[in-house]
């Protein structure tokens, strides 16, 4: 779950970022008005926004946002995958080293390492799943259905994970029920992409409202 958020977020804010330049070099090639066309004087907040000197400060910014991005990102995953990598090494250290010579003893540190090791595939199994995904290669197979009650429904999960760090999540919604065609499946994990990373984020106390 920590890998889809934190691709989540990662993938927006390189999106929001890659925008944010695009129309900064814009404004930067864009000509000055108040030429023969009868167009109106920019405005001082125009000047200083079109300014060489802004634009290639604002610019490098926003490249330093995008790397810590990608920095969180990556962090976020190596911390993610050591913990199985530990747990499956830790039990095969032990029998290899003879600490373990009761079959029962060995038999559970097997256990333990092929537990991890299910952990380990599932959250490969998650990254690639989110690469078709982005893709296009993975269909939607889409019904009519509830919206509104199955994001509520999905949100119970998220509340409790949310009261247990004193943060208090809420789904607000403007009608109790709303019809539409989508697939439960994509919508679930859509809402372990998105929910987790405020929740994360936010130190407690604090509110998080969608």
């Amino acid at each position: 779950m920590l890998i889809l958020s934190g691709f989540s977020f990662y993938k927006y804010r390189t999106a929001r970022l890659k925008k944010q330049k695009k129309r900064l070099e814009k404004n930067c090639e864009a000509t000055h008005p108040g030429s023969d066309t009868g167009q109106s004087k920019p405005s001082g907040k125009e000047r200083r926004d079109r300014d060489p000197k802004v634009l290639s400060a604002k610019q490098s910014e926003q490249l330093k946002k995008l790397d810590k991005a990608k920095s969180n990102f990556f962090t976020n995953i190596s911390h993610e995958f050591r913990t199985p990598l530990t747990l499956i090494l830790g039990p095969i250290h032990n029998i290899l080293k003879a600490r373990c010579t009761d079959p029962k003893k060995i038999a559970h540190q097997l256990t333990l390492a092929e537990r991890n090791a299910s952990r380990l595939l599932y959250l490969t199994n998650q990254i690639l799943e989110l690469a078709a995904i982005e893709s296009g290669k993975i269909p939607l197979v889409v019904s009519l259905q509830d919206l509104i009650a199955s994001i509520q429904e999905i949100a119970e999960p998220f509340k409790l994970l949310a009261e247990d760090k004193n943060i208090h999540f809420e789904i607000i919604c403007n009608q109790e029920s709303g019809l539409g065609f989508y697939e439960q499946d994509k919508l679930e994990k859509f809402s372990a992409i998105c929910w987790p990373m405020p929740l994360s984020l936010h130190p407690a106390p604090a509110m998080c409202a969608w």
